[in-house]
């Protein structure tokens, strides 16, 4: 693993905005996407099966985007109880262990805030694209053409939808590796007092 994919692990949303931006340009392009020339070599019944394939994987991301978000409801509570327990009973720690502790406990908090911001916007209504009255209206005017220029962008949405929670998942574990480390600090930190006064 490279020094910049380790960076990538640690702060995944500096790099996940930058996708995020690139895949909302291209949804929105006017242009045709790459792989429309790709899928008008399909016959209609398998690019409507891709298309419905693809709504019904929309549907499972935001699914669990939802779980991921009551997840993070979840561990802030946790978090935030967490956090007064140590201020208010460990005040007889070290001063470094206590500070260091807090420090976890607040980089835990500002993943926790970076990651909710991710799993809202997975969460808002997005644009399903290949359904509606105009969407019928086009492709009877223009056919394949609509069908695949809609499976494309459809396809990225769920990319899209997936990254966001790619960037939640990726913070959830990170605070996990956060909370294992702080509570191996903590626990040493007391058999350490029990053992040796």
């Amino acid at each position: 693993m490279t020094c910049f994919q380790i960076i990538q692990e640690i702060f995944p949303f500096w790099d996940h905005i930058t996708i995020d931006r690139g895949l909302e340009q291209k949804i929105n392009s006017l242009d045709r996407l790459r792989g429309e020339e790709e899928y008008s070599t399909l016959d209609e019944k398998k690019l409507e099966k891709c298309l419905e394939d693809e709504h019904q994987r929309a549907l499972v991301i935001e699914e669990k985007t939802f779980k991921l978000f009551l997840s993070f409801s979840f561990i802030v509570t946790i978090l935030t109880s967490a956090l007064a327990l140590l201020q208010k009973n460990i005040t007889d720690l070290d001063g470094t262990i206590q500070k260091v502790l807090t420090g976890i406990i607040v980089i835990c908090l500002l993943y926790v805030f970076f990651a909710s911001f991710f799993a809202l916007r997975a969460i808002r209504t997005q644009t399903i694209y290949g359904c509606g009255a105009s969407f019928l209206l086009g492709r009877q005017s223009k056919g394949k053409q609509i069908l695949t220029g809609a499976l494309v962008r459809q396809e990225l949405m769920n990319l899209r939808l997936r990254n966001n929670n790619e960037v939640a998942f990726m913070a959830l574990r990170n605070i996990f590796i956060l909370v294992f480390i702080g509570s191996l600090i903590l626990g040493a930190t007391l058999l350490w007092r029990c053992l040796f006064g």
